[in-house]
């Protein structure tokens, strides 16, 4: 009973944050542009976090408690449905607030925007987003518990076989390293965790937001999407034939194979063929009517999305030829420097003619933080490097490379010359900063 109430809140919970009012501070008429650091760590990174760690995880152990143990009773029952309902919630709304940021439209219009306009077509891509999540939960995590049931080692190695074949596509596409600017062995470590984890989140949920080219891209998302149905019925024939040796008088081996033989020493439900591949066979059916509602409820448009090969590379190519506005073309050097090295050479002559501009004008938008994020070796103009390098932006930039020190020479950058002027200058910028903070 407490289990079931502890759902209910966090259900409750969950829809609570979902609808509040999220207002955005800015000046009238104008709304702040948050850069894809600060987008990742307030919406996608968090929402990624919870499903791994503790949303999914926990919907696949109660699953398999329910499969296996003696506790099959209505509150347990209803504990595993909030459970996957709250879950499906977080990655239906993660989608559809990413989907209807007014400034991942505005960077980004040939990813974000496929939700109509209308307040009931919004519903309707909400519901079938949620309806998506839910099926696509509860099947994954019922041929999952049937796997192991029958085998834990086959469930590990078929899900860390997942792992190593789209680890494989993102290196033959050179795609690997994520697209934020973290470098050296670090930056290594952060895309493993990273690959893994939206991998994981992806096979349980089918998170629509994955299929953007920084993260998992279209044809990769379509893909695992197709693989779910085939291993859930090997997992269904899996647990189906250790079912057939343990009637066999065979059950102790079996159970020595799977590791455990219950919970507390429970007989684990039994299940006919006839129900296990009717139930995995409607729910795959049923996935498919509601992914193909789906594209038919978005625009046209972005329905290519879904099947794209694009890379990150090229989307962050993509953003810098589709704008025509300064603003919305500066934002690519906010990634990493991986993801734009094919552009260098057209971003250092697109700078080297509307730096001067921006200096002159004083956009409100090209603030110390922007000016920061142009590498030393981008501006071939000594003269134009210290106008943009005052006090703060030269305090930024000292602070991210002591940061980022050991991975200078990985990022494409080289260790800065401490005898160079431009260098001297800085050095003696700061040093002015400090004593006049000190004064102060």
């Amino acid at each position: 009973m407490l289990k079931m109430r502890c759902s209910l809140l966090n259900l409750v919970n969950s829809c609570l944050k979902r609808f509040q009012v999220k207002p955005q501070r800015s000046t009238p008429g104008t709304y702040v542009l948050p850069t894809p650091t600060a987008a990742f760590t307030l919406l996608t990174f968090p929402a990624f976090a919870t499903q791994f760690a503790v949303s999914v995880a926990g919907t696949l152990i109660q699953m398999y408690a329910y499969l296996e143990g003696s506790d099959r009773s209505n509150a347990a029952a209803f504990s595993l449905i909030v459970s996957i309902f709250t879950t499906a919630f977080t990655s239906a709304g993660t989608s559809f607030d990413k989907d209807l940021s007014k400034s991942s439209r505005e960077c980004q219009p040939h990813m974000y925007g496929y939700i109509p306009e209308g307040g009931k077509e919004k519903i309707r891509v909400f519901f079938l987003l949620f309806v998506m999540a839910s099926i696509q939960l509860f099947t994954k995590a019922f041929a999952c518990s049937l796997c192991a049931m029958s085998g834990t080692r086959l469930l590990i190695g078929f899900l860390v076989g997942e792992q190593l074949l789209y680890m494989l596509y993102r290196l033959l596409r050179r795609d690997f390293l994520y697209w934020l600017p973290i470098y050296g062995p670090a930056g290594v470590f952060f895309a493993l965790l990273v690959r893994t984890v939206e991998k994981m989140i992806l096979d349980f949920t089918a998170l629509v937001h994955l299929r953007h080219p920084y993260q998992m891209g279209g044809a990769y998302w379509m893909f695992s999407l197709c693989l779910t149905p085939i291993s859930c019925f090997y997992f269904a024939s899996r647990y189906l034939d250790s079912n057939e040796v343990s009637d066999g008088d065979a059950g102790a081996d079996v159970d020595a194979a799977s590791g455990d033989a219950g919970v507390d020493g429970a007989q684990s439900v039994k299940l006919s063929a006839g129900h296990v591949y009717g139930l995995i066979g409607g729910l795959c059916a049923l996935q498919l009517f509601t992914f193909s509602v789906l594209l038919r409820s978005m625009k046209k448009g972005y329905r290519r999305t879904f099947f794209s090969f694009k890379t990150a590379a090229q989307h962050c190519r993509d953003i810098f030829y589709l704008h025509t506005e300064d603003r919305l073309k500066f934002s690519v050097l906010e990634d990493s420097r991986y993801k734009w090295k094919p552009i260098e050479d057209e971003l250092k002559e697109w700078l080297k003619e509307r730096l001067p501009i921006w200096l002159n004008s004083q956009v409100e938008w090209f603030d110390a933080h922007r000016k920061a994020m142009i590498p030393d070796d981008m501006i071939t103009d000594s003269a134009l490097l210290n106008a943009i390098r005052d006090e703060e932006v030269v305090a930024i930039v000292e602070k991210r490379r002591a940061s980022l020190a050991p991975s200078l020479d990985v990022a494409g950058s080289s260790a800065p010359d401490l005898d160079d002027p431009v260098m001297r200058r800085r050095k003696s910028l700061v040093q002015e900063a400090r004593e006049s903070l000190r004064e102060n």
